[in-house]
């Protein structure tokens, strides 16, 4: 048998033949919103926080705080994608923990038009909130009010669409959701992600 074509560590491995995971902020910008709307729902009470408000805060701040954790383990686990000749190494926390075959990455891909439908969805509701916020005819304070959940769902928007256009999506390795890699940094690598059109 030949020699493994891909190391154990991937501290053997040269920069140029990696790609690296790549991540939207999507978490990080639900964590914002959620200590947004506790803070905002604290500076708006006119009296003592009853335990009904209190519970709504400590949701909150919790769910905030779980998006945190999430956003530093996932980047802690990425994925690097190791560019081989006919196949791809997969390497978690700089350990090989995988390989596959160009035309089985090609087939891991994730379906675009189910990407594509869920941008659409995200454009059209942060439309509708944008609009809502627009009709605000209050002070300055009551009209940045009501526009920031427009600006909190468009900012998500733009996020999505970045990884729908400028990163390819795989399911890989036990990954629960999609895995973005960027497709200038594929491109870069030599990794193909388009499927074989039949050989010898």
């Amino acid at each position: 048998m030949s020699a493994p074509r891909f190391p154990e560590r991937i501290g053997e491995v040269t920069e140029e033949r990696r790609v690296t995971e790549t991540f939207g902020l999507g978490p990080s910008l639900v964590a914002v919103g959620l200590v947004w709307y506790g803070v905002t729902l604290a500076a708006g009470a006119r009296a003592a926080l009853g335990r009904g408000e209190l519970a709504i805060l400590g949701v909150l701040f919790a769910g905030a705080a779980a998006c945190v954790v999430y956003e530093v383990r996932r980047r802690e686990r990425r994925l690097i994608l190791v560019a081989g000749e006919g196949d791809v190494g997969l390497y978690r926390r700089g350990v090989l923990v995988s390989t596959l075959t160009s035309s089985g990455l090609a087939q891991s891909r994730s379906d675009e038009v189910q990407a594509v439908k869920g941008l659409v969805l995200m454009v059209g509701v942060a439309i509708l909130f944008l609009g809502y916020g627009l009709t605000e005819t209050g002070g300055v304070i009551a009209r940045i009010t009501a526009l920031a959940p427009g600006v909190y769902v468009t900012l998500l928007t733009l996020s999505f669409a970045r990884g729908a256009w400028l990163c390819e999506r795989f399911r890989l390795y036990e990954s629960k959701a999609p895995v973005l890699f960027s497709r200038a940094e594929l491109r870069r690598a030599g990794v193909s992600t388009e499927p074989s059109q039949g050989g010898s």
